[in-house]
């Protein structure tokens, strides 16, 4: 059964508050070519938290995977260039899609206004995510705590037992919004603020060992 340690959850706000405030502060950003999205990632040195952002325009988002590396390294693949604002343990593949971040706990991964689409396959370390707008498609790991917050738009969040799978509004998960989320989900996840009943547009749960 996956749990939450206090570790975990210090891990995770360092994270959010970093995606919350410190990305939307740095300039210069790589500047990015008309319509295409990139990924800005952040890790300190001796700070066990990578953090990532995917900066979009013109409504086209991007999709990341991440599965473990040699040790408690974390590889992870995108399908638009990766830029390192901040982290010089971390090195990006010749390709400029790919990177590998050593010595990493926590994920926490701030989404674009754009749909992306960001699976974990992450055993032995947690993630959170703030998705932002957009339908989004999240996909947890089947081995660590996920915690989703899927904000704005028809989102898709596949989620297992112990994970958080947030419907809400805002990254804070403040109240529903007015889309369908769907969470394809097996064990007993946390559901914040999904309308599953009642008045308003209803949310999605579907029991699936597929999640």
């Amino acid at each position: 059964m996956k749990t939450l340690t206090a570790k975990r959850a210090a891990g995770a706000g360092v994270g959010a508050a970093f995606a919350a405030s410190t990305l939307a502060a740095l300039t210069p950003l790589p500047a990015m070519a008309a319509g295409t999205p990139s990924i800005i990632v952040a890790k300190a040195p001796g700070s066990n938290v990578l953090a990532i952002g995917i900066q979009a325009n013109n409504g086209v988002g991007a999709t990341l995977r991440f599965h473990d590396g040699p040790g408690s390294s974390i590889v992870f693949d995108a399908n638009v260039p990766i830029y390192n604002y901040y982290a010089p343990e971390c090195v990006i593949a010749p390709s400029g899609i790919s990177e590998t971040c050593p010595n990493v706990t926590s994920i926490s991964v701030s989404g674009s206004p754009a749909p992306d689409d960001i699976g974990f396959n992450t055993a032995g370390h947690d993630t959170v995510v703030n998705a932002g707008a957009g339908a989004d498609v999240l996909h947890g790991s089947a081995a660590e705590h996920d915690e989703f917050h899927a904000n704005k738009g028809g989102d898709t969040m596949y989620v297992e037992n112990g994970d958080f799978a947030g419907c809400g509004l805002n990254d804070a998960g403040t109240g529903p919004d007015s889309q369908v989320d769907t969470i394809y989900y097996n064990g007993t996840p946390t559901f914040k603020n999904c309308n599953f009943s009642g008045a308003g547009v209803h949310d999605v749960a579907i029991y699936s060992n597929k999640a």
